[in-house]
């Protein structure tokens, strides 16, 4: 129900709510009591395997919202939850955080003020996280960072594919943190940091790292402010080299046209230039 116009709400309660409705995963806008109460149906069918909430009615009441889908998620099922930044500082939240088998937590848009030491016990906890986004996550970087060191001690090892941390404005501690922990990961597939504050030293040891990692598929350090004059063209060159599973990365290599002309030559003759992209 992505982008359903506010009109649509009795409509799809009625057929959440419908004891017929096998719906395993879902995604519902404008949740407002009505909403939250038939997703709470579903919760208590415990045939959810999927939860996106993409936003809460602007007149509906975010604690009240926040308990009745809370007291709904005993010995729930969903493995993936994906929650707007309003619903981080409830219960509903908090209960999630009890969870340690949740494979996908993304909190949607600009995430603030809130509790970030509950959400580091989690994340050094949990057992089966694969995807973890916090985009546009207005925190300062000690906070980033500290993120990032409960992702990387996390002696459960859980098969973190996705990582998403786009337009946080976090600085170079965190891109070293970062790089240490993709230089042992071997199952991450994902990383998107792009438009963030990562700066050159960092972008460095990313780039080392993904040279020895061998999981990384995808990488996107577009909009950073890195100064591509300290930086070795043969490096970028190296990363795409050596690193086979690498099939997408993304930088900004501007100003310096010198360099960027030797990498896109050394693309055109050995790679997908759609996929390598240098802007």
């Amino acid at each position: 129900f992505k982008e359903a116009p506010p009109e649509t709400v009795p409509l799809i309660y009625s057929i959440l709510s419908h004891p017929a409705c096998g719906v395993t995963n879902l995604s519902v806008p404008h949740v407002d009591v009505s909403i939250a109460k038939a997703v709470a149906v579903l919760l208590e069918k415990k045939q959810l395997r999927e939860l996106k909430i993409d936003g809460i009615h602007r007149d509906a009441d975010v604690e009240e919202i926040s308990s009745i889908l809370g007291n709904s998620l005993e010995n729930n099922m969903v493995e993936v939850f994906s929650i707007p930044s309003s619903l981080i500082n409830t219960d509903f939240f908090g209960k999630i955080m009890n969870d340690m088998t949740v494979r996908g937590l993304i909190i949607e848009d600009y995430a603030e003020n809130f509790d970030v030491g509950l959400l580091c016990d989690w994340l050094r906890s949990c057992s089966a996280l694969q995807v973890f986004a916090l985009p546009k996550a207005k925190i300062p970087t000690d906070q980033g960072l500290e993120i990032m060191r409960a992702i990387s001690e996390n002696p459960n090892n859980p098969p973190l594919r996705d990582l998403h941390f786009y337009r946080c404005k976090w600085t170079g501690d965190f891109a070293r943190e970062f790089a240490k922990f993709l230089r042992k990961s071997t199952t991450l597939q994902t990383a998107q940091l792009q438009q963030m504050n990562i700066d050159t030293a960092g972008a460095v040891e990313i780039l080392e790292a993904t040279r020895v990692n061998r999981s990384l598929t995808y990488l996107n350090l577009k909009s950073n402010p890195i100064n591509w004059d300290e930086v070795d063209s043969q490096l970028v060159i190296s990363v795409m080299k050596e690193n086979d599973g690498l099939q997408q990365m993304t930088l900004q290599y501007q100003p310096n046209e010198e360099k960027s002309k030797q990498v896109k030559a050394w693309i055109a003759a050995n790679k997908d230039p759609e996929s390598f992209a240098f802007y």
